[in-house]
């Protein structure tokens, strides 16, 4: 079957040799598979809120892009046992639910692995959620680090 219009320049934008940059804007067709050694974004920085169980006045911080980076919760007072800590707000969506992947930054976040999921929500947004265990303690610091696809 002849290849379309975007399938040719696909191909031939993708025949890179190291150290060059595929250009965006490039048409990717479905079936497609890209190999790289790095994956390199440069979408704007998210927006993120702490949640009911970060307790009162939690102070969150996110670092990075849509595409990866890292998100601290510093917990505020009389946090919640379980519930939303906190939502990312992606700068620009994606064409389908959000698909994250957390890791603990900082032994805080580690000793909590087994408390907390994350949560895609929609095209824009992804939380973490704190689903057992007792409540947190004002103060304590949890940091993630997050990948973000779609």
């Amino acid at each position: 079957m002849p290849a379309t219009a975007n399938q040719r320049r696909l191909e031939t934008t993708l025949e890179v040799k190291a150290g060059t940059t595929v250009t965006a804007g490039t048409d990717v067709v479905a079936g497609t598979k890209l190999k790289g050694k790095h994956v390199v974004g440069t979408s704007g920085t998210p927006t993120i809120v702490g949640e009911a169980a970060a307790g009162t006045a939690p102070t969150v911080t996110v670092t990075g892009t849509d595409l990866s980076g890292f998100v601290e919760l510093t917990v505020g007072v009389a946090p919640g046992a379980t519930g939303d800590v906190l939502k990312v707000t992606l700068n620009t969506a994606l064409p389908s639910t959000v698909r994250v992947v957390i890791f603990p930054r900082n032994e805080r976040a580690a000793t909590a692995v087994a408390q907390v999921s994350c949560i895609g929500v929609d095209a824009s947004n992804w939380r973490i959620q704190k689903q057992s265990g007792a409540a947190w303690t004002a103060t304590e610091i949890y940091q993630w680090n997050y990948i973000v696809t779609a």
